[in-house]
């Protein structure tokens, strides 16, 4: 074999070892990189990851802070949690029709007894805020150097309790209490306010709104509180606002017609009563005091002029005299007329009856329920105690 070959066979076989190493080396790595191991935090040297020969660092995910929470929806939640605790009623995006055909939209609105509860945002990402309730514009410094302009936020509160006062003339400017709420991240330096109308911030909206309804006067009753109610629910829109106002205005003149008509039949009904139990009364006494086969119609007449002495025993006259007295010092207690407790006719007409009970009393006439109620105990009391 010549020298040439001899050189060849050399480097095949030095190529096949070197093959042969590689491959065995390679499945040496494969037995001992486990999964496992892997997902504990060792790289694969192999691995897309590497850089120039080393393993690269999986960086760790930066945390990121929650978003602020916008102020119109923390005043959307405090009055929420509200209407569960006081019972009072929040609207939010109220629009109130102006007399110039305008629309003066108030974001959010709370109405309890102790008033009208209006509420604005101001949404801003830090830095300080300044400025004063009659100024045009108002400044947000983010350093002292950097600074920005913005509108008078109070202007819009004013112009929607404004629009409210006039919408609602029977309403007393001290109804109305406003508030600005300024976002946690904005300081309030150097705000000057000269009405009720109070700048904080976020966080304390519910803690001060709390203290507020606490300390606050009542001031509109629940029909106040129910009438106004109806006319806000019909005020969340401005589309066809003015036509459903007048719609809800006839609705209301007609129920209040309808409510006039049955107060009147009533009371028509009561007096129709009365007349018949006074009938009734005068029969009876009449029947008392006519001998028997006389002409009753005659002594009727006789009966109305005669004096109560000619009426009635002395037992009846001091039970008559008792009452007079116990009716003049109700009427002095109470500041009305004697009359206004019950008049002479229904005086008669207890000492005829000498009722035993309310419901005997309730049927002399003057003697309604709501008397029955207020005089009937001590009434029926002097009568069970008289000397008749």
């Amino acid at each position: 074999m010549s020298p040439i070959m001899g050189l060849i066979y050399l480097l095949i076989v030095i190529v096949a070892a070197a093959v042969i190493v590689v491959v065995a080396r390679k499945k040496l790595l494969g037995k001992r990189k486990d999964p496992e191991l892997l997902k504990d935090g060792d790289s694969d040297s192999d691995s897309l990851f590497e850089e120039d020969g080393e393993d690269a660092a999986l960086e760790e995910p930066i945390p990121v802070a929650p978003a602020p929470v916008p102020v119109s929806q923390t005043v959307k939640k405090t009055l929420g949690r509200l209407y569960i605790q006081e019972k009072g009623k929040s609207y939010p995006d109220i629009h109130v029709p102006l007399k110039d055909g305008r629309q003066q939209e108030v974001p959010d609105l709370y109405l309890c007894q102790s008033g009208f509860y209006i509420f604005d945002s101001l949404d801003m990402d830090g830095g300080w805020i300044v400025g004063s309730q009659d100024s045009r514009w108002w400044t947000r410094f983010t350093s002292p150097e950097d600074k920005d302009f913005f509108d008078n936020p109070v202007l819009r509160l004013e112009d929607g309790i404004r629009a409210l006062s006039h919408f609602f003339p029977k309403t007393d400017p001290s109804f109305y209490h406003g508030y600005l709420v300024v976002s946690n991240t904005v300081e309030i330096r150097s705000v000057t306010i000269q009405s009720d109308i109070q700048v904080i911030n976020q966080r304390d909206l519910e803690s001060r709104l709390t203290a507020d309804l606490e300390d606050n006067a009542d001031v509109l009753d629940e029909k106040n509180i129910a009438f106004i109610n109806r006319v806000l629910a019909v005020m969340g829109s401005g589309d066809d606002l003015e036509q459903r106002l007048m719609d809800l205005k006839a609705q209301m003149k007609q129920e209040s017609e309808k409510k006039r008509a049955a107060r009147k039949a009533m009371e028509a009904e009561e007096e129709r009563n009365r007349k018949l139990e006074q009938q009734r009364i005068g029969n009876a006494a009449t029947k008392i005091m006519v001998p028997p086969g006389t002409n009753p119609a005659p002594v009727r007449r006789t009966v109305r002029r005669t004096r109560p002495e000619d009426r009635f025993t002395r037992a009846e006259l001091a039970l008559r005299d008792a009452l007079i007295l116990w009716r003049q010092q109700e009427a002095e207690n109470l500041g009305v007329g004697d009359k206004a407790i019950f008049d002479d006719f229904a005086l008669d007409g207890i000492v005829s009856m000498k009722p035993q009970d309310v419901v005997q009393l309730r049927t002399i006439p003057g003697f309604d329920t709501t008397r029955c109620q207020a005089y009937g105990s001590a009434i029926i009391n002097m009568v069970r105690h008289s000397p008749c």
